[in-house]
């Protein structure tokens, strides 16, 4: 009957009615597609939150097809064949992922826009061969004033393009997370600009949690594992700058 699911938000990573969409029109076995392209099909099924779109929600909709609510607007169109309520259907459970998938677990996780693909492509290879049952578990954070939206789903485009299926996207993850992923995983990777240095935190993350890291180093990376107690003494010691080598 239906012959396309339209969604008001189309990223699954960040919105969960469109997470639900795309899985509908899989079972369904159909295409999803945003809002704007309703013309281009028969009988769609229009599967939105109302609260979503903002106050004059029903002037953005399409004319002809069924409605899926999420919510229970006070206003809802009379213009479609059928409408139908998520609340009183019952959403099934959307998590789609193997949780058993891969022996061989690498951790990687720091700043979307700091990922330098290159090095995780060698990395692949070399995975292939030591340890071709493997997973990849990508934690992503997003820098301050970065579009949340369009930093999570372009860090999943790239690694997904290099690792395929083996790639586990475990989302943003805190602290707290993170040090149980350091305790559980076999080892991580993590790659720097233009080298692992002494002040890359999240290198030190993965050698304090004594696990293999998979990093890029040159003659200027540590040797030597950093402490609190060493920086704070280098610093309370320093000398003062005088007046002669003020910055100003």
């Amino acid at each position: 009957m239906f012959d396309v699911v339209l969604s008001f938000h189309m990223n699954p990573a960040t919105c969960g009615v469109s997470k639900f969409n795309h899985r509908l029109a899989k079972e369904l076995g159909v295409p999803c597609e945003p809002m704007r392209r309703a013309m281009a099909y028969r009988y769609p099924l229009l599967s939105v939150k109302a609260s979503e779109i903002g106050d004059y929600w029903w002037e953005q909709l399409p004319t002809h097809g069924d409605l899926l609510l999420h919510d229970r607007p006070v206003f809802i169109p009379a213009c479609y064949g059928r409408i139908h309520y998520a609340d009183a259907l019952g959403c099934p459970a959307t998590i789609d992922g193997d949780a058993t998938r891969g022996r061989y677990r690498v951790l990687t996780f720091g700043m979307a826009h700091k990922r330098i693909l290159h090095h995780y492509e060698a990395l692949k290879v070399q995975l292939e061969y030591e340890h071709p049952d493997y997973t990849i578990e990508m934690s992503t954070a997003i820098h301050e004033g970065t579009p949340w939206n369009h930093g999570i789903e372009q860090s999943i485009h790239d690694m997904r393009a290099i690792f395929g299926d083996k790639l586990r996207v475990l989302g943003f993850l805190g602290d707290d997370a993170i040090a149980k992923e350091l305790q559980e995983c076999d080892a991580v990777a993590v790659y720097f600009d233009p080298a692992f240095r002494a002040n890359n935190t999240s290198a030190w993350a993965a050698v304090e949690a004594g696990k293999t890291l998979y990093t890029n180093r040159d003659e200027d990376s540590p040797t030597e594992t950093p402490t609190w107690a060493r920086l704070i003494a280098a610093i309370t010691n320093a000398q003062p700058a005088t007046a002669a080598s003020t910055i100003r």
